[in-house]
């Protein structure tokens, strides 16, 4: 990695210039995109040509502008930018792979960040490995390793009835997947960027495995309701120790997954629903709207849940599964719009930036790395550019985290 310098009193930072040329090319813009009244063309030209170097705050600008992560820029030899850094699951059977777009590049990249220095602090802070990561593989019983993860997790039904639905519940397991000693984060933008919007046909979640530092992603454009199963499946990967990218259609009419895919879906069905306990509450008298609403509350799951798990024990049959399924996502997806709506307009309002920032990073890491900072094993500047955010505000973070 390139190192920085001083220069005339000022400190520059020591870029490679090839990874300039090469993120415009990602982005298929030229110079004229970097060009500001601050930073005119020709000073990036020279920048771009490697005659001069930049700032450390231009540094900064470029980073953002090129949508990479600010580290990229120092590197020795030039990276493969559109390279996924994770297996790429989202593949269907028999069609190709879709080139991934930035924005998921940049979104994996970023989390990948975290997660390593997570696992520096981890060792330095002498953490012993999660035993679960990776205990059991695809050779198991489903049902072994939902029961593993329920206990391990804590997902009893007495944890199911304190919370008051499954949007609470949600909130509960992820807490608990944290509790766990696994990083859970949510976002449903790139880093704090509210016009790179993460598209959920692109994917729903990612994973990574790790003894020591396991992380999972879920992608918060997607339906509340579908998140749950999103966050369950991530998890699965974790106990079968496979790091990856999933996009998991809850509605299977259009794919054939692949194997670790189907598994996850199995283990992550059965852990939200499981099959005895949701066969007893059947009664074969009831009509399927009662029948279903047993079922999401007891298991604290949304009525979309509820109905794939049904079609998938053979309680409901495929004509009634498609009606029902449809009628169910169409309803959704209005609540979904009303919900982004309101959300949009208390942003507006005033908006809360620190509970954003916790869902997005999560409260394990955020928690790490205020104790980092304060025990030495991170800097100011480290944190900032671990949270996207400004010094100023790694100040303010690190006073409310230590509230």
């Amino acid at each position: 990695m390139a190192e920085r310098r001083e220069a005339d009193g000022m400190a520059t930072a020591h870029i490679n210039p090839k990874v300039i040329e090469l993120a415009l090319r990602r982005l298929n813009v030229g110079l004229e995109h970097l060009a500001t009244k601050a930073l005119p063309l020709e000073k990036v030209q020279a920048l771009a040509s490697g005659r001069h170097f930049p700032t450390e705050a231009q540094a900064e600008y470029l980073a953002n502008k090129l949508r990479i992560p600010y580290l990229v820029l120092f590197l020795d030899d030039t990276p493969d930018l559109d390279k996924i850094p994770l297996a790429d699951y989202r593949t269907v059977s028999g069609e190709p792979i879709a080139k991934p777009s930035v924005d998921l590049v940049d979104t994996i990249n970023a989390a990948l960040l975290r997660q390593d220095w997570f696992r520096e602090y981890q060792i330095l802070s002498r953490a012993a490995p999660l035993p679960f990561v990776g205990r059991f593989t695809m050779s198991d019983p489903v049902k072994r390793v939902a029961d593993d993860m329920r206990s391990i997790l804590g997902i009893t039904p007495e944890l199911r009835h304190q919370c008051s639905g499954w949007t609470q519940f949600l909130r509960s397991c992820m807490r608990r997947a944290e509790d766990a000693g696994i990083l859970v984060m949510r976002n449903g933008v790139v880093e704090h960027s509210t016009g790179r919007r993460l598209l959920v046909r692109e994917f729903r979640g990612f994973a990574v495995s790790d003894p020591l530092a396991p992380l999972v992603f879920i992608n918060d454009s997607d339906a509340r309701a579908a998140q749950i199963f999103t966050l369950a499946h991530e998890l699965a990967h974790i106990w079968i120790g496979q790091s990856g990218i999933s996009n998991l259609p809850l509605d299977k009419r259009k794919v054939r997954l692949a194997g670790v895919e189907r598994y996850c879906n199995q283990v992550a069905a059965e852990l939200l629903v499981p099959e005895h306990a949701a066969r007893q509450l059947w009664k074969s008298g009831l009509s399927l709207d009662s029948n279903v609403e047993q079922w999401t509350h007891n298991f604290r799951v949304s009525k979309l849940m509820a109905l794939v798990r049904s079609h998938e024990l053979g309680l409901l049959d495929r004509a009634g599964y498609r009606v029902e399924y449809d009628k169910e996502w169409k309803r959704i997806k209005e609540q979904e719009e009303a919900r982004k709506k309101r959300e949009a307009q208390k942003k507006k309002q005033k908006g809360d930036f620190w509970a954003t920032l916790r869902l997005r990073t999560g409260d394990l890491f955020n928690r790490a790395l205020a104790d980092g900072v304060r025990r030495d094993m991170a800097t100011y500047p480290d944190a900032s550019s671990l949270l996207g955010v400004s010094l100023w505000t790694v100040e303010e973070f690190m006073r409310r985290e230590s509230a």
